[in-house]
């Protein structure tokens, strides 16, 4: 059974901050935990959070709001769900007296007290609600303590597995690359435990893709298929563990604007859009007995469409409207033929000029200069080029709406 979840900082080190600001118990370190935990709570609703997060908010927040009622509330919350918690969890139907829950979780009676005072009494004074306030900081602060030391031995875990892993797929792909029929037991047994620690998957599936495309001989950039044959085993583990659609994604990933047509990475990553689009077809291609229906169902086409429309240039424009015709859901078919005929446009591709047994990639000069960081499917053009136009003379028709060109 896996046991990741969602939560609300993107690593350790964003966790880190959070307990360096309440440890160092400045206004200044504060106000930099609180921010920010500010960012947490909009990543995840309060119910995904964990209850001494939450407090932690709580109390921040209405600390630099200089409330009184402010604090007396984040205080009343702060001691009934921090001392209800075990029995929220354990035993929900079975109520305990409040003082009874706070002596278990090792609270002193005055906050019970102040927290009944709060809720069925007067409002206590300012003083004693400081007073409360850096108490219930100094409870949370554990918290925070204990987690940041199990993460740190996590990450040094975590990052000797890694590197563990990164050298036996260097020494697989050293050895099976040269001889393909070279196989020891010891290290197909290493390569079924790589994926051992989900932790560690996704990082290391982008290392064997960058990995495969530096390592490969640049003649395999024409046999693609023979290229995956040769690391046949390796594929197989990938598949096994569910990751395939993750790897052919990162070659997909890997390719830029200045990636040439012949290159290792287009000619790898258009086989294996070739292979998704045959698999449930059942046509004949030689990457397919690498394919289940797990990594033809949960392919990340968005991403990959994504991608390949930022990067678009003359060089990948094959690897674009492959993407593009094999997209699932499949698109409509004058979706894709304004796709296409934007991104012709874009590139200065013009049909009418190619002979008829050329391919239509043939680039004429271009009567407009782009920047080469603009994004051409994000400013729709708004025209349309004439393919009964000769290639020395454009016409353009102009649609009555831009934004619907």
């Amino acid at each position: 059974m896996s046991y990741l979840r969602h939560v609300p900082w993107c690593s350790f080190s964003e966790f880190n901050v959070v307990t360096e600001g309440i440890n160092s118990g400045t206004l200044l370190g504060l106000r930099h935990a609180l921010n920010v935990l500010h960012i947490w709570m909009t990543r995840l609703p309060p119910s995904k959070l964990s209850r001494s997060i939450t407090c932690t908010h709580h109390l921040l927040l209405a600390y630099f709001e200089e409330s009184q009622l402010s604090l007396a509330l984040a205080l009343m919350r702060f001691v009934s769900l921090v001392s209800s918690e075990d029995q929220d969890r354990i035993k929900p139907y079975a109520a305990q007296s409040l003082l009874s829950l706070t002596r278990k979780v090792g609270m002193p009676c005055w906050l019970a007290d102040l927290r009944n005072d709060i809720a069925h009494g007067s409002l206590p004074s300012i003083e004693l609600l400081e007073r409360g306030f850096w108490w219930s900081l100094e409870c949370v602060r554990d918290f925070w303590a204990s987690n940041t030391s199990h993460f740190s031995l996590i990450c040094v875990t975590t990052e000797n597995s890694f590197a563990s892993a990164c050298a036996v797929v260097d020494s697989f792909l050293a050895s099976h690359l040269i001889d393909p029929k070279i196989c020891c037991s010891s290290r197909l047994d290493e390569l079924n435990n790589l994926f051992g620690d989900d932790r560690s998957g996704v990082p290391l599936i982008q290392y064997i893709a960058t990995s495969i495309l530096q390592c490969s001989d640049p003649k395999l950039s024409s046999a693609p298929a023979s290229l995956c044959q040769s690391i046949e085993s390796l594929l197989v583990y990938v598949r096994q563990k569910e990751h395939l659609q993750l790897l052919i994604l990162q070659f997909i990933l890997n390719v830029r604007a200045s990636t040439g047509r012949e290159s290792l990475c287009t000619s790898l990553s258009l086989a294996w859009v070739t292979a998704l689009c045959d698999f449930p077809a059942r046509n004949s291609n030689p990457l397919c007995k690498f394919l289940d229906v797990y990594c033809v169902k949960n392919f990340d086409w968005r991403r990959a469409l994504n991608h390949m429309l930022t990067v678009c240039s003359i060089h990948n424009y094959d690897l674009c409207v492959g993407v593009v015709r094999s997209y699932k859901p499949p698109i409509e078919y004058s979706k894709q033929a304004t796709i296409l005929g934007h991104m012709k446009i874009f590139l200065g591709i013009n049909d009418s000029s190619c002979l008829p047994g050329e391919k239509a990639t043939s680039e004429v000069n271009r009567r407009w200069l782009r920047c080469p960081d603009a994004c051409w499917f994000q400013e729709p053009l708004g025209a349309v080029l004439n393919p009964r136009s000769s290639a020395k003379h454009h016409d353009f028709s102009f649609t009555g709406n831009a934004a619907t060109g």
